[in-house]
């Protein structure tokens, strides 16, 4: 018998998926981009998780001031990564670091969001 899950269980690991596929995504270019292409690369990633968001419905105004995830080591990881990231820029083997660092990145960040990630769904109507 094949196994369902809810729809808004479903919904909210495609939202953390493009979360997480979005943040390999600015790593691996942030590692291995010249130099003026690293800051439109990091606007890019802001404008797309702002508009990611919306779309999915996590921002409102009744959910500000609550956390999306309840984990230091999310925070932690993110910031192990972009220092990595930022070590990593200009060197001699930027390009297949910054590869790696891509595929960590993501599979890494799905797997915290995956455990520990929230997600308010959207009300319906009516």
């Amino acid at each position: 018998m094949a196994r369902t899950e809810p729809p808004v269980l479903r919904t909210a690991r495609q939202y953390w998926l493009g979360l997480s596929l979005a943040f390999g995504v600015f790593l691996g270019f942030f590692t291995t981009v010249p130099s003026p292409w690293h800051l439109v690369n990091a606007g890019a990633f802001l404008v797309f998780i702002v508009v990611h968001a919306a779309v999915y419905g996590q921002v409102k105004p009744g959910l500000q001031g609550k956390l999306a995830i309840n984990s230091a080591s999310f925070g932690l990881l993110i910031m192990i990564l972009i220092v990595a990231a930022f070590v990593s820029r200009d060197s001699a083997f930027s390009l297949p670091l910054g590869i790696g660092l891509a595929v960590v990145g993501g599979a890494s960040m799905f797997w915290v969001l995956a455990r520990r990630g929230r997600f308010y769904p959207k009300q319906p109507k009516g």
